[in-house]
């Protein structure tokens, strides 16, 4: 029976396998690209020059993923269409579609031989092509005027101001308006800054902000001869150097990884943007978490080829194949051009690289798988931890509909194509994010390959050095070891040291317990861009000020995810302040009335007038003839009251008639008295 039982596993891998080759029919459909290559289209000029006789430079890139997502490069010139139509032409070629869609376009920098094509599109026939999203970093008018030769600055606000209006007139393929992301070199701010499509990873290596930190903090002072540098200067400063080429030097340089392949895209980056390139490559050295190596298979040729970044860059990129966006006569100029091609050529050939040109025609380049040398085997107690085989087929409806939910064809598919074409099987585990957003020295490692990182997650994720040592991963959206490790001190307290363990003790029992074992991650741009989320709390909205709901920000890049909406001001509630009557001596106040929450006025009490005193008087000390009486006042209103004094009134004589004296009296002389008091 056990024999039966093995047998029969057996013929659902080897089904498995068998049905992944398929092409798609019925029930069954194909659901492995192991077959297919990512292919980079490097497309020639179709613009003449004013006399008409030659093809002017522009650079115009299409790479097509393995499972058909489309990425675009620059694009060339507007002029009569002619680079628009031909690129049109090539987009409906390789997808197969009468209005193909590009799911991403980046523009390395704002010139007219590199976004005249895309302007072109979106002004004359924005119809005939759709664009999930644009990728771009040009300078912001302040950088422009802190950097940019003042002669130059209101012409290229206006250019930027132009591209952006340009933007704003494509849609994607559901009519909704192209969105538009900023990006950030990855060591300054991971944000907006790896991007994967499909199976390709997009790393960005340097924008302007990097160049215009170069001119503020590095203040060597650089030589360059032709030999080295395919240019002649003496004596300069990041900051002069860039101000003698701005638009070129404001270049976003980035790398292409897929299938363990890499692919470095330096569009016009001229000779500042080369000495900041090495300068971060050389601090790779050092900080390899951090900061990227320039090693890269394939390289796009800076500036055409000429007058561009120092042979040492190239010689750090060390690439196999080298790219040139250029027609014949800056391939090979007359030795009265001027040009530098002959030197950059010297080096390429120095380096023994083999040379794509433009100007001999549309050139595809595949990459293919790289694959890693031993056959993957995933041990059963972490099978369990980072596979499911309800949530693989639930996430890819390719998968289910070929298997349902049958666990050993889902395995098996997993095993043998499912890590290669990066599909994610579990909530906890998920490749392609554990490539991307560990550390640069890991995408430098993996160059885009599932498989090679798959293998180091199965040797790390066992040994305790990953963990005491720092190194701890995060390993998907909703798991970060390091995260889970430092909040929860209970994992320290059961000696739980190694990955293995700590997502093994997460999902046996930190799960059922409410624990958090990651910051919140949001993704936009259809999971292509990582935002980690801060959530702004909501503010409860008082008499006096609106509120906010909550809200949700990238505490990384400072995005808003998800805006606060004002929350409208509350209504006042209103008590009523009395009336005060006046009195004899004091103010009253009319009444009135102010809010009981926030103190606010809403009817103003009015001062009234004190009345003044209405007084009474009567004599309560009578005056006499010698002494002086009193009169006492009183306030009919409040009882008030004082005293005057009443004067003495004086005496009132009265004479006293003299008398005779007779034979017995005395008699008297004349005299008088008061009448009323007899003194």
């Amino acid at each position: 029976m056990k024999h039966m039982i093995r047998r029969g596993a057996s013929l659902l891998i080897l089904l498995a396998l068998l049905v992944s080759f398929l092409p798609a029919t019925g029930l069954i459909s194909r659901v492995s690209a192991a077959d297919k290559s990512t292919d980079i289209y490097q497309l020639p000029s179709r613009t003449l020059n004013d006399a008409g006789t030659k093809y002017r430079q522009q650079m115009s890139y299409i790479i097509r993923s393995r499972n058909g997502k489309i990425i675009v490069i620059d694009g060339g010139y507007s002029t009569d269409n002619l680079d628009a139509n031909y690129l049109i032409s090539q987009l409906k070629t390789i997808t197969g579609k009468e209005v193909p869609n590009v799911d991403a376009w980046f523009f390395t920098h704002n010139h007219g031989d590199h976004v005249g094509a895309f302007k072109a599109i979106a002004a004359r026939m924005p119809e005939k092509v759709t664009v999930s999203a644009v990728y771009y970093r040009f300078p912001t008018d302040a950088e422009i005027d802190k950097y940019a030769p003042e002669a130059d600055r209101a012409s290229l606000k206006a250019s930027e101001q132009s591209f952006r209006k340009h933007v704003a007139l494509m849609k994607k393929a559901d009519g909704t308006p192209t969105d538009t992301v900023t990006v950030s070199a990855r060591h300054v701010n991971r944000c907006n800054s790896t991007f994967y499509f499909d199976s390709v990873q997009i790393d960005v290596l340097m924008t302007c902000q990097e160049v215009f930190w170069g001119c503020d903090n590095i203040t060597t002072k650089y030589s360059g001869n032709l030999n080295n540098n395919g240019k002649a200067y003496t004596s300069q400063t990041i900051k002069q150097l860039v101000e003698a080429d701005f638009g070129n030097n404001t270049s976003m340089v980035f790398r292409l990884s897929t299938m363990g392949q890499s692919v470095l895209f330096m569009g016009d980056a001229a000779e500042p943007e080369g000495l900041m390139l090495k300068y971060f490559h050389d601090q790779n050295a050092a900080n390899s978490n951090k900061y990227f190596s320039l090693k890269s298979d394939i390289v796009q040729m800076a500036h055409h080829g000429q007058n561009a970044v120092p042979k040492s860059v190239y010689v750090a990129i060390d690439p196999s194949i080298a790219l040139w966006p250029c027609p014949d006569w800056l391939y090979t100029p007359s030795s009265s051009s001027g040009l530098t091609t002959e030197y950059t050529k010297k080096w390429m050939s120095e380096l023994g690289v083999t040379n794509y040109v433009a100007k001999d025609g549309l050139k595809k380049v595949a990459l293919n798988d790289i694959t890693v040398d031993t056959t993957m085997v995933i041990p059963e107690e972490l099978k369990a931890l980072i596979f499911d085989a309800t949530y693989y087929a639930d996430r890819y409806a390719d998968l289910k509909r070929a298997f349902g939910y049958d666990e050993a064809m889902l395995y098996a598919h997993f095993l043998n194509h499912g890590i290669k074409e990066g599909r994610c099987a579990s909530h906890y585990f998920d490749i392609k994010y554990y490539i991307s957003q560990n550390s640069a020295k890991m995408a430098d490692y993996c160059k885009g390959n599932c498989e090679k990182g798959m293998k180091h997650f199965l040797k790390y994720a066992y040994l305790e050095s990953e963990l005491t040592g720092g190194g701890a991963k995060k390993l998907s959206m909703k798991f970060d070891c390091k995260y889970y490790y430092n909040n929860y001190p209970i994992l320290k307290e059961l000696g739980l040291k190694t990955e293995f363990e700590i997502l093994q003790y997460f999902i046996t029992t930190g799960k059922a317990a409410g624990h958090k074992a990651a910051e919140d991650v949001v993704t936009l741009n259809n999971h292509v861009s990582y935002h980690t989320v801060k959530h702004l709390p909501a503010v409860a909205a008082t008499c006096t000020a609106e509120g906010k709901t909550a809200g949700k920000q990238c505490s990384i890049c400072g995005l808003i995810l998800t805006a606060q909406a004002p929350v409208a001001k509350k209504d006042h509630t209103p008590v009523t302040d009395q009336a005060v009557a006046a009195t004899c001596t004091t103010e009253g106040k009319t009444e009135g009335s102010h809010c009981a929450v926030c103190a606010t006025v809403l009817v103003a009490q009015t001062a009234l007038p004190a009345t003044g005193h209405s007084y009474s008087s009567k004599v309560t000390t009578a005056a006499t003839c010698t002494n002086a009486g009193v009169k006492t006042y009183t306030c009919a209103n409040c009882d008030h009251s004082y005293t005057e004094a009443i004067s003495a009134t004086g005496h009132t004589p009265v004479t006293d008639k003299a008398v005779a004296p007779t034979c017995t009296t005395d008699g008297k002389t004349e005299g008088s008295h008061c009448s009323v008091c007899n003194a």
